[in-house]
């Protein structure tokens, strides 16, 4: 994400329009994940946090909230598998039913 930055034109302070739309879908991800580490809040919700980036990237960014995410509440809707070892319960819903994994 650094590299990201430094390539922009004003750096951390560079307009990306309103909701990223000057920015790919990947790189919007990436933007928000920054954010949330920016925030540093106690209780996380992520809605598909990797959706868009490549599989090293995902790793990457699930290694880095391992850390980062140690002592908070991590909620994470996805439909992915990956990423679901950061979490101590997994619920899946099958028809219409929330249930525990």
């Amino acid at each position: 994400m650094e590299n990201y930055i430094r390539r922009l034109p004003e750096g951390m302070n560079t307009w990306v329009g309103e909701s990223g739309l000057q920015v790919s879908g990947g790189e919007a991800r990436r933007i928000a994940l920054v954010r949330l580490y920016l925030k540093n809040a106690l209780v996380l919700i992520l809605d598909e946090p990797t959706e868009g980036l490549d599989s090293d990237t995902e790793r990457d960014v699930f290694a880095a909230l391992t850390d980062f995410a140690k002592d908070k509440t991590l909620i994470m809707v996805t439909h992915r598998e990956s990423g679901l070892g950061l979490v101590d319960v997994v619920y899946g819903m099958e028809r219409g039913v929330l249930k525990k994994r």
